[in-house]
């Protein structure tokens, strides 16, 4: 049994005893409920699943063949429910939490092909019928989740079958099947090691992945499927896997160091290309995944190996990121950062935890390896522990403290440390809060290793990488947590709220760990050498003193209920995050006697004599830790005085009598001071917390609290009265209620560690604890609750009987005779409202120990069991209350019906009556929010290399496990009578009450149908029955001619809500109900009812399931309309123009209609649903040329949802399902085909000036039901977008799908209508609008493959194109271009099927050569749509004829290389692009071989050669850079080099350069030589080349020469060349940190040390800030024999006189040692390496020096103090006294006198 189980109290544990049978009971209910050839029957299974879910959640272990025979029928429903999601996502929820939980004792076989043809029917292939976006979403995420959870029941062999379905689509990255490939492969292939598969999972196949990485470098979704696959991959071979990693790992961590976006040198963080990623693929396989960080965290844990290489990469990994988690370096890159180090730590101690409970000796981590990790991930935790991302500080002291149990030696004198500083500091005082909260999470830790058996010292860092040094044992450590209990004490201060946070956060951290708190003669711990006394006096008065100044902030407590109510207020000790109650539970509860005594004096002394209303929480709490701790005492010394003080205060008030039973007794209004109001309610206040937990020391005070509950409801002050109410139901719940007994005392001792509390986890409970003491109401409480309940509640609801029902009838006129004068002074509304504040209040406090209205739920098996206390009272009560409430609504509602804050509380009242358990619901809500927020900070991790004892779960304080299991408690008791799953039947008085609820929520007052509305949701959430009799008035709220506006929101806002959607969706009444309701709503005219009525409208079509079966076998009535009948009357609705209908409700109706499209599987009403969807067809068809902007987008979406690839393609077969009887007909008609086409065309609306258009001109309304809709399209194009203009600007693929699917379906008959607009379209040249329409027609049609569209193309069609296309003017362009690039387009799921008019267009764009005196434009335009053809062309199906095509394209278009004009030059690098990587990747092709391929490679690297000598000869030549217009050689040059740089530019943005990789290395060199030219526009070019190489990784057999180019630019005899070359060098070694080769870093290094003595300076800067951030790369003796070398050169230097005669050549090789020293100051910004002290003192040395060393030196040392400033404190000890005079002479200002 599970420890929050054993642990209930004894009642609750007695009644749970059998719940393990109740599975398999569920499964024979199941089992009879299922039957597969039913469609109806799915919907009978899903009562059942709530019931398994809350099995799930009570902790139950359930037998494993029930487990089985469960999960085998929930698949079984799941895969035979294709045709309904809502059923599925119900299913896939419970099945996955299934799998999840019981995982080890579920025996499953899954096919993993089920899953996946699920996946692509319901998600990756258009649906012929209707489904809501929010639910196909929902299913997708839910479908996504069962998927990931059943990978490890997949059946044997699974993994090669997935593999070999996936891997053909990987090496095209061009195309987006090979994206989404890997997004399946990632979901679906098993990596746990079931049983060996010889054909994935080897060596071989781990390459394989990389390489195929590889193939796309600049796609972070790509980036993050294959880190997901191979980081799980990683992890389950961690310790089963003979796989060698070492080879791999320089590449693996290239990818993870590239998938951390952070800014380069100069460079942006974010890529400046990236591939874009259709929706449908991101929803899938991104929405829900893991973040990228957490994969590679993942990785490099598991990757991690003794004696291996990855922590060495690791560490390099660390030295390139650690810079970017200081606070002066935070950006957008932070986030994923701060999730990096989180995960290291996670998956860290989880891989501990693994090795330490399996025993583990293979790749097992030794305490070398433990210890080389944390320190790495220290410097981390150091960078980010004080970073103004919150976030990343929370998580660098919480993986701190985490860390502490690993390698305490690392960690806690680090922690120590830092806090010691940040006490003292004086420029940083925001770090105190950090090192504290850090300290504290900490203090278990540090407590713990007292004993560990050694003064230990952290070993000096041989890398030199920590900036802090320390000389702390672990006694010191301690001694340092004695000495922080008194120094942070003036840490508690009112005016500093974050610091008070995080000094409570500490010293409820170490009372945690302390188990008893006083001296040791009087029982106390001795853990803690310190003088309890002094620090507890000290503390409560710093406490007293912050309560009596802080101001109240939010406020929590009762809703306000008119005037001069009472809100109970709260300060920041009570926000979220706040552990002060958590502090003054455990302080007082730990406390030795005499310390006890001393507090409770000092808090009964405050609390009497101080009234602070804006901190009465707060002294609550005080008083009700006082309570908790002892009872007895507290009550009568604590609480007793503040109680009679109060009773005095209000007997001195005559009391008006309202609370008497009887109402003929004399009443007199008396008001009380606003002073004596507050003074009072707050006492009170402070009283409901102080007996929170006083349970049988109540009894010594019963008549005072009676007779203080009679005055409060005596009086007519408002505040009081509320008071008195939550005094009421405090005493009532301190009475009945089950809660544990002496919770905080310390229950055991850590063996071998005196007075330090052991802490427990759920996972492994010891046998030695004892369940902790329950509150078990004796019967003198239960008697004196029954004497409470029959005095407020029983008697309440008798005196509001008697006051309904004398104010409705004959009785009232005599009342009101014979007591004039009474009723002019106590006006019946007083009487009412406090009659409803003692119900409420009896209400609240009795809770669910009132029983339910029947007991029928406790009496069947099926249920779970749960108690929250004694029971008090019995049903009747509950239905006597239920019947007077009634009656008081009716009354209110007829006599008070403006009077919201009776209304209110009544609401109130019926709910508590009504939602039997919502408040225990309410409690564990909260509860158990604010536990996780607490378990955070007070959590032990599995393993503890402290104590050497580990576990297989978190370890947490025994009274924290005691508080969540009280929450368990009141969890299943809100649960226990959830629902009744063997009635169909409802309490008549929950139909009752039901019915009330829904006439409050439909008050005219707002705030009344608010409360009424959120009451009645949860009543409808536990009853779905009581759906179907509510709708017939929601309905009529919405359509009767007399229902008023406050109706029509009131119904909208339960309409909207889910159970009633749900029961929609499987009720065909209540379907029809709604639909005519929701369209007869026009009458209501006002904003804000129209306003509610459209969100209904949008809610219900996003989560709409289809239309349920029993709509089409109803018969027709007058009542209830079938299947036929609704369409009509929908349709009917839709009708007349628009000043008829409103243009609202005309696209409601469209709605309808689109939401009743049924499916054409039910092969019993084929004929009658093929007959609804002509209907359908012609009514939408008809709209598509309405005059209503908004009608028209709807009409697009519903007939691209019925079309079907119609039997006038030319490969497809005629079919039953044509709707071209429907649609013909129309098309028919006189000017339909013009009026479509124009109105159509408005909805292209463009921007003003540049940029994408805003899309249709509709209004805001139509746009939000629109977007709302599914695109029953797959996303266009489907290849990689990387031309703007050949996507268009305006163009829309659905319109054109739309028309390929209106001619497929009707032929030739659809063409010769559209024939004439068209060719009107297409010579209207000068409308931007019309064109975009006539693109997308063509489009359309020439993509269709149907025979008639095929004929027509030589004879009219080809020239309408030729036409179109040329006299395209530029404003549309780009849609031209987009039609032909969607005519291209290929098809298939790999596009690798051709239309059949492709190549016949191809060809026609080819043949068609213009003239020889065609302008440029023509020329530019021409290869433009030639571009938009070969962008779609697939290497991989070429046939002959496009091999041939694109052969001749490429000898003509390398004719245009100096082309004069820079569009065509511009059109020539792209086209030359797309030609080149088609015809490399087609180089194995048979039909290609054939061919003379012309050397394009050797042609356009000789090329460039020999243009690039051309323009640096010529530059050399002119004076001041040249003047390049004087040689036309030179200008035929550098067009040539423009034209290349577009290529260059082309290759690396289409996301080819892995393709065109020789030409990107072969032209690197010209590429950096002219970057700076005379002539702008080729410079440009340049630039934004290189700005691209930057992001570009270099293969293996490339990076070489990569380097070559680098050093031969560096070599360059013009500056600017060297000056490139540098600056590219940085990016270019950061990107390439973990794959370059050793030579080719010592080339590099070579290169860039040699410019520091350059002769120019601008070069000598760029050289020593290059070397700056190769001196952080991977650790090589390179870095070490540069600082050697340097300093040995200042020292000889400066021992050297200058001589006169190379005065010049001296001073720039004492600026290149200079330079050189920079460079090493600033490649540790923020360390103090033991080097760096001799560096900057050799460099201070040079100060005197000319300009402009000594600028350099100045400006290195200030720059060092910048960075250095907040951590100086301490940094400051690594220099000797000179050292530190030097600094201080350079730091300071000149004097003007000196």
């Amino acid at each position: 049994m599970h420890l929050y189980n054993a642990w209930l109290p004894p009642p609750v544990v007695e009644a749970i005893r059998g719940e393990e049978e109740v599975m398999g009971e569920i499964a024979d209910k199941v089992q009879r409920a299922w039957k597969p050839n039913d469609p109806k029957s799915k919907f009978a299974t899903l009562k059942w699943i709530s019931l398994i879910n809350n099995l799930v959640r009570a902790k139950i272990r359930p037998a494993k063949p029930a487990l089985d025979a469960v999960a085998r029928l929930g698949f079984d429903v799941f895969f035979h429910s294709s045709d309904n999601l809502f059923v599925q996502v119900r299913w896939a929820s419970c099945l996955s939490k299934l799998l999840s939980k019981y995982h080890k004792d579920i025996t499953l076989e899954l096919d993993w092909r089920k899953f996946y043809e699920m996946m692509l029917l319901i998600h990756f292939k258009r649906r012929f019928f209707f489904e809501g976006i929010a639910l196909r979403q929902i299913h997708l995420e839910s479908l996504v989740l069962l998927i990931s959870n059943s990978r490890r029941f997949f059946r044997p062999g699974s993994a090669s079958e997935i593999w070999a379905e996936f891997r053909p689509y990987l090496d095209t990255g061009i195309h987006n099947s090979s994206l989404e490939a890997v997004g399946f492969l990632s979901l679906f292939l098993p990596t746990k090691p079931v049983e060996p598969d010889t054909n994935v999972f080897t060596c071989d196949w781990f390459g394989e992945c990389l390489r195929l990485w590889d193939g796309i470098s600049d796609c972070p979704y790509w980036d993050r499927q294959w880190a997901c696959l191979l980081g799980r991959f990683i992890k389950h071979r961690a310790y089963a896997s003979p796989i060698d990693w070492a080879p791999f790992l320089p590449s693996l961590f290239g990818h993870f160091l590239n998938m951390f976006e952070v800014p380069v040198a100069k460079s942006d963080a974010t890529p400046p290309i990236e591939r874009e990623v259709p929706y449908d693929l991101r929803l899938a396989f991104n929405g829900n995944w893991k973040p990228a960080p957490k994969n590679v965290a993942k990785a490099i844990v598991y990757l991690i190996q003794p004696e291996g290489s990855a922590q060495d990469l690791f560490e390099q990994l660390v030295d390139l990121l650690e810079q970017y988690y200081h606070p002066s370096n935070g950006g957008s890159w932070t986030s994923s950062l701060e999730q990096f180090l989180r995960h290291l730590s996670y998956f860290f101690i989880k891989r501990l935890s693994y090795e330490q409970q399996h025993n583990c000796q293979k790749n097992f981590l030794g305490p070398d390896e433990r210890e080389a990790f944390v320190k790495t991930i220290v410097r981390l935790i150091e960078r980010g522990q004080y970073s103004k991302s919150g976030r990343l500080a929370v998580t660098s002291s919480n993986v701190a403290s985490g860390l502490a149990f690993v390698a305490p030696s690392v960690i806690l004198p680090f922690i120590v440390s830092r806090f010691e500083a940040a006490m003292i500091t004086v420029t940083a005082t925001h770090q105190l809060e950090s090192a504290l909260t850090t300290l504290a999470l900490a203090s278990r830790a540090v407590l713990l290793s007292e004993n560990i058996d050694t003064d230990l010292q952290m070993e000096a860092d041989t890398s030199n990488r920590l900036d802090f040094s320390f000389n702390l044992s672990f006694v010191d450590c301690k001694t340092t947590l004695v000495e922080a209990m008194f120094t942070t004490l003036l840490g508690i201060d009112a005016n500093d709220p974050p610091k008070t946070l995080a000094t409570v956060q500490f010293y409820a951290s170490v009372v945690a760990n302390v188990g008893s708190i006083g001296e040791i003669t009087d029982g106390g711990s001795s853990v803690l050498s310190m003088d309890w006394s002094q620090w507890l006096d000290e503390f409560l008065s710093r406490l007293f003193v912050l309560l009596r100044h802080v101001e109240s902030g939010t406020h929590t407590g009762d809703i306000n209920l008119g005037e001069g109510s009472h809100k109970s207020s709260s300060t920041f000790l009570m926000q979220e995050h706040s552990l002060y109650s958590t502090l003054i539970e455990l302080l007082f509860g730990r406390l030795t006697r005499p310390l006890f005594q001393q507090a409770m004096k000092k808090v009964a002394k405050f609390a009497y004599s101080n009234i602070l209303p804006g901190a009465v929480t707060e002294m609550g709490l005080l008083c009700s830790a006082l309570v908790y701790a002892n009872p007895v005492e507290t009550v009568s010394q604590v609480l007793l005085p503040i109680m009679k003080n109060v009773l005095n205060t209000l007997t001195d008030v005559e009391a008006t009598g309202s609370a008497s039973s009887s109402s003929t007794q004399a009443d007199t209004k008396v008001n009380l001071s606003p002073a004596t109001e507050t003074s009072v309610s707050a006492q009170l206040t402070l009283l409901c917390f102080g007996m929170m937990n006083a349970g049988p020391a109540l009894l010594q005070c019963q008549d005072v609290l009676k007779r203080i509950i009679a005055s409060c409801f005596n009086l007519t002050s408002a505040k009081v009265n509320e008071a008195g109410e939550r005094f009421l139901s405090s005493v009532v719940e301190s009475l009945l209620l089950y809660y544990p007994l002496q919770q905080y005392r310390s229950c055991s001792e850590y063996p071998g560690h005196d007075g330090i509390e052991s802490w427990i986890s759920t996972k492994e409970p010891s046998l030695s604890l004892v369940s902790p003491m329950w509150h078990l109401p004796s019967e003198e409480e239960v008697a004196f609750a029954e004497e409470v309940i029959q005095l407020h509640l029983r008697n309440a609801l008798l005196d509001l009987r008697s006051l309904c029902e004398m104010n409705s009838g004959t009785l009232f006129y005599v009342f009101f005779i014979s007591f004039t004068d009474f009723m002019l002074t106590v006006p019946n509304k007083e009487k009412l409202r406090i009659l409803l504040l003692q119900i409420n209040g009896s209400l609240k406090g009795a809770r669910s120990a009132l029983p339910d209205f029947t007991n029928e739920s406790s009496k069947g098996p099926l249920r779970i069991a749960g108690k929250t206390g004694a029971s008090v009272g019995n049903s009747k009560l509950r239905e006597e209350a239920a019947d007077t409430l009634i009656k008081a609504c009716e009354y209110l509602l007829k006599a008070k019906a403006d009077d919201t804050a009776l209304l209110i509380l009544l609401v109130q009242s019926l709910d508590l009556v009504g939602n039997y358990g919502s408040p225990e619901y309410n409690e564990w809500s909260h509860g158990k929010h604010t536990w996780k927020l607490d378990s955070k900070n007070l959590v032990e991790p599995r393993v503890n290399f402290i104590t050497g004892i580990h576990s297989a779960g978190k370890r947490r304080p025994y009274w924290m496990m005691t508080e969540m299991v009280y929450l368990h408690n009141t969890w299943r008791a809100s649960q226990a009578g959830y629902r009744h799953f063997e009635r169909n039947e409802v309490c008549p008085y929950v139909v009752k009450v039901a019915t009330e609820l829904l006439k409050l929520s439909l008050h005219s007052y707002d705030e009344v149908r608010d409360f009424a509305g959120a009451s009645l949701k949860k009543m409808l959430k536990r009853y779905p029955p009581l759906v179907k009799s509510c709708m017939p008035t929601l309905a009529s709220s919405l359509q009767d001619a007399d229902a008023m506006e406050h109706s029509a929101l009131g119904s909208c806002s339960i309409l909207a809500s889910r159970p009633v959607l749900r029961h929609i969706a499987q009720d065909w009444k209540s379907l029809a109900m709604f639909i005519q309701a929701v369209l007869g709503s026009s009458r209501h005219s006002s904003v804000k009812a129209q306003t509610a009525i459209s969100e209904l409208a949008i809610a219900f079509s996003v989560r709409f399931g289809g239309v349920p079966l029993s709509g089409l076998d109803t018969e027709a009535n007058d009542a209830l309309p079938n299947y036929s009948q609704l369409l009509s009357l929908v349709k009917d609705s839709s009708d007349g123009d628009t000043g008829a209908v409103h243009w609202r409700y005309k696209l409601m109706a469209h709605v309808g209609m689109l939401c009743l499209v049924l499916p054409l599987d039910d092969t019993d009403h084929a004929a009658e649903i093929l007959e609804t969807r002509k209907f359908l067809a012609g009514e939408f068809i008809n709209a598509l040329g309405s005059d209503l902007p908004s009608l028209r987008p709807l009409s697009v979406i519903a007939l691209l949802l019925l079309l079907r690839s119609g039997h006038y393609k030319i490969d497809r077969n005629a079919t039953n399902f044509s709707l071209e009887d429907a649609l013909t007909p129309v098309f028919q008609q006189p000017s339909f085909a013009s009026r479509m086409v124009k109105n159509l065309s408005l909805d292209h609306h463009y921007s003003e000036g540049q940029g994408r258009s805003r899309g249709a001109r509709v209004q805001a309304a139509d746009l939000s039901v629109i977007g709302m809709m599914p695109a029953f399209v797959r996303q266009w194009p489907t290849t990689r977008n990387w031309v703007v203009i050949s996507k268009g600007e305006a163009f829309s693929p659905r319109l054109a799908k739309l028309f390929k699917r209106l001619v497929q379906e009707c032929g030739s008959g659809a063409l010769e209508a559209l024939r004439g607009p068209l060719e009107d379209a297409v010579n209207a040249s000068e409308e931007k609008t019309m064109q975009c329409m006539a693109a997308e027609i063509l489009a359309g049609l020439l993509h269709s493959d149907v025979r008639a569209v095929v004929e027509a193309w030589g004879i009219w069609l080809s020239d309408l194109l030729h036409k179109a296309l040329m006299q395209a003017n530029p404003e549309s362009l780009a849609e031209w271009a987009a039609c032909v690039r969607f005519s291209s387009t290929g098809k298939g799921r790999k596009g690798l099927r051709a239309p059949l008019l492709r190549q016949a267009m191809f060809e026609a764009l080819m043949t068609r050569q213009l003239p020889s005196t065609a302008s440029s434009n023509l020329v530019s335009k021409r290869l433009q749509y030639l571009l938009s053809v070969v962008m779609e062309l697939r290497p991989e199906a070429a046939t002959e004829q496009e091999i041939n095509v694109q052969l001749n394209l490429l000898v003509e278009v390398m004719e245009y290389m100096a082309n004069p004009s820079s569009q065509v030059r511009q059109n020539v690098g792209k086209i030359m692009c797309v030609l080149c990587t088609n015809l490399q990747d087609a180089r194995s092709s048979p039909l290609l071989n054939e061919k003379d391929v012309p050397d394009w490679k050797t042609s356009l690297l000789n090329g460039t050669v020999t243009a690039t000598a051309k323009i640096q000869k010529s530059l050399e030549n002119t004076e001041a850079a040249g003047d390049l217009s004087s040689n036309t050689d030179v200008q035929e040059a550098v067009k040539y080099m423009e034209t290349v740089f577009q290529f260059l530019i082309a290759a690396m943005a289409s996301g080819r350069a892995s393709y065109l990789m020789p030409v990107l290395v072969g032209a690197l060199p010209s590429v950096l030589a002219l970057q700076e030219t005379s002539h702008k526009d080729m410079s440009f070019l340049a630039k934004l080349a290189v700005f691209l190489y930057k992001w570009q990784p270099f293969g293996n057999e490339y990076r070489t020469k990569a380097v070559g180019a680098i050093a031969s630019a560096a070599n360059d005899s013009n500056w600017r060349t060297r000056l490139s070359a540098l600056t590219f060098s940085q990016s270019f070694a950061y990107r390439h940190a973990f794959t370059l080769e050793k030579e080719e870093v010592t080339r590099l290094w070579n290169c860039v040390q040699n410019l520091l003595s350059d002769s120019q300076l601008e070069v000598r800067e760029t050289a020593s800030t290059t070397l700056s951030g190769m001196l952080k790369g991977p650790v090589s003796d390179l870095p070490v024999a540069f600082r050697e070398g340097i300093l040995s050169s200042s020292q000889k230097n400066m021992k050297l006189k200058s001589n006169r005669g190379k005065a010049s050549d001296d001073k720039i090789v004492k600026h290149g040692i200079v330079m050189g020293l920079r460079a090493c100051v600033l490649s540790a910004p923020y360390d103090i390496p033991r080097w760096l002290p001799d560096i900057i003192f050799a460099l201070a040395k040079f100060t005197h020096e000319p300009s402009p060393i000594s600028n350099t030196v100045r400006k290195t040392i200030a720059e060092f103090r910048r960075t250095h400033a907040d951590t100086w404190a301490y940094q400051k000890n690594y220099f000797s006294e000179e050292q530190l005079e030097v600094l201080a002479d350079l730091s300071s200002s000149a004097s003007y006198f000196a």
